[in-house]
């Protein structure tokens, strides 16, 4: 009799093979901060506080023409005021059972470890984002399409503000396609500019090109407010953050972990439960920094 699988095959064959190559779900790797959108103020590990003001100061004051000989009337105040920048713990864990590291899996401890920057990113976007429905300026209208009526209006009241460019826009994916649908219809010199490869690298993901000098991003952590997208336009300086690092936590193996990282992971073994704990920490606080630097763009999600 032939030696089949149909027939021998349930007793000296695995009942599936795996392949080596996993293949990773879609996910949007927009990173906000990696981009360069957001200002850096610094790293939080010993600075002996959690909490960061930022002191901001308005030289909006011209001089007078006083009188020949006669004194200035009065002296100007410095207009002062601060934000404050809060760093506080991001985390997320993942336990794998010693069954499965013992027996052999396709996807190691180490890809779960190295998957824990992936997360921290994911995080952080979130939370640049959620900022966007608090500036004071809007465009766009409830429940309709956007438009480059909406961008060049976003544009408008950026450059009416006095906010210097370069400007980007970041938008949910829904609002990017209803914006290069519209663009499609539009005559002139006004140009829409892909992303090449170079750039992309460069940039993230996230990052779709350039229209009306305008940098592009599209991402789905912009938040969603009834039935509308909450995407922004912004400039350099509208957003801050701090992280900190690892250096001054003692019980961070820094031989595992770059000591200037502000995303450290770490293994510990349960032996009780026969698994192994893959931690990951980040300690990450973003805020907007001067509300008259962004606008906010509603339109239909």
């Amino acid at each position: 009799m032939t030696y089949t699988v149909s027939a021998n095959g349930a007793d000296t064959q695995l009942t599936a093979s795996l392949n080596r190559l996993i293949h990773v779900l879609l996910l949007d790797m927009s990173d906000l901060v990696g981009a360069g959108l957001v200002t850096y103020y610094g790293d939080a590990g010993g600075a002996l506080s959690a909490t960061h003001k930022v002191a901001r100061v308005d030289w909006d004051d011209a001089m007078s023409a006083p009188t020949e000989g006669a004194a200035i009337s009065s002296a100007t105040a410095v207009s002062t005021s601060n934000v404050t920048i809060a760093v506080a713990r991001q985390a997320l864990y993942r336990e794998v059972s010693d069954l499965i590291s013992g027996t052999g899996s396709a996807i190691s401890d180490e890809d779960i470890a190295r998957a824990m920057a992936v997360s921290a990113v994911l995080r952080r976007t979130d939370m640049v984002a959620a900022l966007f429905g608090s500036l004071s300026s809007s465009v766009g209208n409830s429940g309709v399409d956007m438009t480059t009526d909406d961008f060049y209006d976003a544009i408008f009241t950026l450059e009416q503000a006095l906010v210097p460019g370069p400007f980007a826009a970041v938008l949910y994916p829904v609002q990017y396609t209803d914006l290069k649908s519209s663009i499609r219809g539009e005559g002139g010199p006004a140009q829409y500019i892909p992303a090449t490869q170079d750039q992309t690298l460069a940039k993230g993901p996230g990052y779709k090109g350039m229209f009306a000098g305008v940098e592009l991003y599209a991402s789905d952590s912009v938040a969603a407010s009834g039935g509308n997208s909450q995407g922004a336009m912004f400039g350099r300086g509208c957003f801050g953050y701090r992280d900190m690092s690892a250096q001054n936590i003692p019980t961070v193996d820094l031989q595992l972990v770059d000591p200037t990282s502000p995303i450290w992971v770490e293994r510990e073994r349960v032996a009780v439960n026969g698994e192994t704990q893959i931690v990951g920490n980040y300690y990450f606080g973003v805020s907007e920094i001067e509300d008259a630097r962004g606008v906010l763009i509603e339109t239909d999600r």
